[in-house]
């Protein structure tokens, strides 16, 4: 047998030996004690990243969530929900096994082998992140979508919505809390149930939430009757729920015009056939199947569309809702289950979402033209309804983005004169609703810039009245600018910041604002807020939507409305007589309101447009973008803005062409109809007002109203109501009394005349010769010489001939009847004759015939006198 030796070293090798181990060990033990310690520190940062989630059950709270309830205006009524989602649930074996491989090739394809974590594809992303420099590759599966739709996205579009953004170590942490819930899911759940919660959520576009609602929107069919092709167009839709929409149309702008047309059923055909590819590449399907499902043209249901939640119905007010809620208790109903309550009034957002589609109204086949609105209670604030955009066709300038335009601010143009120019005239000017303006010539902004009038002409000496209803600039500016000479531009932008402006808007004022120009810039929302003060007696309440919020331990969060007095009572009163008598007095034919019928109940109003600059409308096709309608009553305002969200050269983006289709004030007035109630009434006069010039001022002013008014409708000659007058005499004239010549004369003057009150565009000037002409040709009439009737003087001539019998008749008698005779035969046959002298001839014809009669001869001495007739004064002689 061999024995094996003793190993028998050198002492110096021994010695080396040793010190290379003892490194060694010292390099292992610094190593393991690294490790340890990052260990343990990244254990401990892990729990720190995870505690989050831990306390608030995170994990169970995706798959058992409760939503919260959205409640209108009574209360009771369900507008929507966040956290849930309103859709039609299915379970997983109702669920076509097409659909679950068509989402596993395009989404998750080791959906079925992973823990929730796929860490391959992690890496994979990861790399590819470093490369970018960016996390633009989660490596996301199925599962960690369905936490990210859950939990994460709600709290990053809250922050975005405030401006705020994760930074890169704070977006690491949430990726770890996403997978860390991920992983949490399937190790309390199974995979098909994921999954069906995963299909029963997705957002597939077009309001269409879920697998259910998308097979009916797009198809008209069950989700159980989905085919090959229809699974893999669902699959794929959702990563592009807008761009892959084939209801968008067939060719429009996507983003802007340098993008070029879009198709958008090429599009989702498109993103189908990528689907299919990827089903086969994982072996879900043959290369027959692939094949057959590609040529399968894809059918959609395009004649109904009608599976639209209560969320997205009401989606502009709720997405307000949501942004309140967070404001007001710090939490996001998304992921917070609380009930809340609004001031949605159904009725009328109902209203306004089927005018913002065509209903009712009559909008513009233009692809182009937007529309925006709010409506609110004078009394508290509250936001009843909201249009945020148009519905009946898709816009051509929509990228997909969200746009909510009764929140996005505008120049209001005209609409800005009663809030700005005249409220602060009567409030601080002394100012009488009945002041009388001279409107000369246009208005110097400074030495190289002027205002004129909208129609280029000046009317002379106007009404208020007059300036309001026909929205004159010069007047306008005028009014402000003897306020900022009186009170100072401070006090103006104090006021504007009163009226809930921003102080960036406030304080960037200029005197252009008096007619809603410069940077004066109002949402929907934000211009009926501010006209409300008109029908509150001068508060402004800041706009709110939500009126409390109850959470599920029972704390209560109220709203309080945020009261601001902007102007007096008796101010607003007057500014709201004007107001009235734009829609309803003798100048409402100067504005649109006045062609629609107000009649029903006591409304006040204002009308107002902007323009693009000269470089612009020659590009664009037009002078007008944007056109404006405030009306209010005693109850509630409504503010509507129509126009273009941008400019498209070619596009033809003006309104120029559909003015006179009156949008605006047709929305406001179906919304008014709607909800005006029993208590609606005139605008009470306030104390403190009283009665000057033929209209109101305040008391206070009372003293020095002559010196604050030198002009008003009493003690100013008003030549359009003497026009009137006039005619109104001449048409009452008898043409046969006047020589054919003069009432020539005097029609010609007439027709003119009402010409040019007719004429909108007709300046004072015009007026003035009018009147003149028209007094001239009247003072000159001829009347046409009377007719003269002598038949009854012949007649009577060859009756009295008769009584010329001196054997019958004292001859004295007869010969004065003679020459009664004689006088009227002269005058029938003068045919210069007048109607008096012929009357008089027959007068002196009658006397003398019955003096012939009243002095017989007594043919016998005894006869006595005719008892028929009368005895002569001297019978008794």
């Amino acid at each position: 047998m061999s024995v094996k030796k003793a190993n028998v070293s050198k002492p110096q090798t021994k010695k080396k030996t040793k010190q290379k181990r003892s490194l060694f060990q010292k390099i292992l033990i610094v190593l393991i004690t690294g490790t340890l310690l990052v260990g343990v520190s990244g254990f401990f940062m892990l729990s720190n990243i995870i505690a989050d989630v831990l306390r608030d059950n995170a994990a169970d709270s995706i798959m058992n969530q409760e939503p919260s309830p959205v409640y209108a205006d009574d209360g009771t009524t369900k507008a929507g929900e966040f956290g849930g989602i309103s859709r039609e649930n299915v379970t997983y074996d109702q669920i076509p096994q097409s659909v679950i491989d068509a989402f596993l090739a395009i989404e998750d394809s080791r959906y079925f082998k992973h823990n929730g974590f796929d860490l391959p594809r992690f890496i994979s992303s990861a790399i590819t992140n470093l490369r970018s420099g960016s996390l633009a590759q989660g490596g996301s599966t199925l599962t960690m979508q369905l936490v990210d739709n859950a939990k994460m996205k709600p709290v990053e579009e809250a922050m975005a919505k405030e401006g705020k953004h994760f930074n890169t170590i704070e977006k690491i942490e949430r990726k770890v809390q996403e997978i860390y819930l991920s992983m949490k899911l399937e190790t309390d759940w199974t995979k098909e149930l994921i999954i069906t919660k995963y299909l029963n959520e997705i957002n597939f576009g077009g309001g269409a939430l879920g697998i259910q609602k998308a097979a009916q929107y797009y198809f008209g069919k069950d989700v159980t009757a989905l085919n090959l092709s229809e699974s893999a167009f669902l699959a794929g839709v959702i990563n592009a729920p807008y761009n892959f929409n084939p209801y968008n149309g067939y060719s429009a702008y996507l983003g802007d015009e340098s993008n070029g047309k879009y198709n958008f059923y090429e599009a989702a055909t498109q993103r189908r056939d990528e689907t299919l590819y990827m089903m086969k590449y994982h072996g879900y399907i043959s290369e027959t199947e692939y094949d057959l499902a590609k040529s399968t043209k894809l059918a959609f249901q395009l004649n109904d569309t009608s599976v639209i939640s209560d969320n997205e119905k009401y989606k502009y007010y709720l997405t307000q809702v949501q942004q309140e809620v967070i404001n007001l208790t710090g939490k996001d109903p998304a992921t917070t289950p609380m009930k809340i309550y609004t001031s949605l009034n159904i009725a009328a957002q109902d209203e306004a979402n089927s005018l913002a589609s065509g209903n009712g109204v009559t909008l513009p086949n233009n692809q182009y033209y937007q529309l925006g609105g709010a409506m609110v209670n004078n009394t508290n604030g509250e936001i009843m309804a909201v249009i945020g955009g148009r519905t009946d066709i898709d816009s051509g300038l929509d990228t997909g983005e969200f746009r909510d335009r009764s929140k996005e601010p505008k120049q209001p143009g005209s609409t800005a004169k009663p809030l700005l120019d005249y409220a602060m005239a009567f409030e601080h000017l002394g100012w009488c609703t009945t002041r009388v303006m001279s409107d000369d010539g246009p208005f110097a902004i400074d030495s190289q810039h002027k205002v004129a009038n909208s129609d280029g002409k000046y009317y002379g000496d106007v009404s208020l009245e007059r300036a309001l209803a026909q929205s004159l600039n010069t007047i306008a500016l005028q009014t402000m600018d003897e306020y900022l000479n009186r009170e100072g531009k401070e006090s103006q932008i104090e006021y504007l910041k009163k009226l809930g402006l921003s102080d960036t808007t406030a304080e960037a004022f200029d005197i252009q604002y008096a007619i809603g120009g410069s940077s004066l810039q109002l949402s929907p929302i934000e211009l009926a807020s501010a006209y409300a003060i008109f029908g509150n007696g001068g508060n402004y309440h800041k706009p709110h939507m939500v009126r409390k919020v109850v959470m599920e331990d029972g704390t209560t969060y109220e709203t309080k409305t945020e009261t601001t007095k902007a102007l007096s009572e008796q101010a607003a009163f007057m500014v709201s007589d004007l107001l009235y008598k734009v829609v309803n007095g003798s100048y409402k034919g100067y504005n649109l309101l006045g062609m629609v019928d107000f009649s029903s109940y006591p409304v006040y109003g204002k009308t107002g447009t902007t323009n693009w600059s000269d470089e612009e409308a020659a590009k664009y096709g037009g002078a007008m973008k944007d056109e404006w309608t405030v009306t209010y009553t005693s109850e509630y305002t409504v503010a509507t803005w129509t126009g273009f969200d941008y400019g498209v050269a070619g596009g033809n983006t003006n309104i120029n062409d559909y003015l006179m289709m009156n949008v605006n004030t047709l929305i406001n007035k179906a919304l008014l109809d709607k909800c005006t109630t029993s208590n609606v009434k005139k605008i009470a006069r306030p104390s403190g007002i009283s009665e000057y010039g033929g209209g109101y001022i305040k008391t206070e002013f009372l003293k020095n109203a002559a010196k604050n008014n030198p002009k008003t409708v009493v003690n100013t000659t008003n030549e359009t109501q003497e026009l009137e007058n006039l005619i109104k005499t001449i048409e009452a004239l008898n043409s046969e009394e006047y020589t054919a010549e003069s009432y020539e004369r005097l029609l010609q003057a007439l027709e003119k005349a009402k010409r040019v009150l007719e004429d909108d565009s007709a300046d004072m000037d015009d007026v003035k010769q009018a009147l003149s002409d028209l007094q001239a040709a009247y003072n000159s009439l001829e009347k046409n010489a009377p007719k003269v009737d002598n038949s009854a003087l012949k007649n009577l001539i060859e009756t009295a001939k008769t009584y010329v019998d001196t054997s019958k008749y004292n001859a004295a008698q007869v010969d004065a009847l003679q020459k009664a005779i004689s006088n009227g035969i002269q005058l029938a046959a003068n045919s210069n004759a007048t109607q008096a002298e012929i009357d008089a001839a027959v007068n002196a014809i009658n006397i003398a015939i019955q003096d012939c009669i009243n002095n017989p001869l007594p043919s016998n001495p005894e006869e006595l006198p005719n008892p028929d007739t009368p005895e002569s004064e001297d019978s008794d002689d």
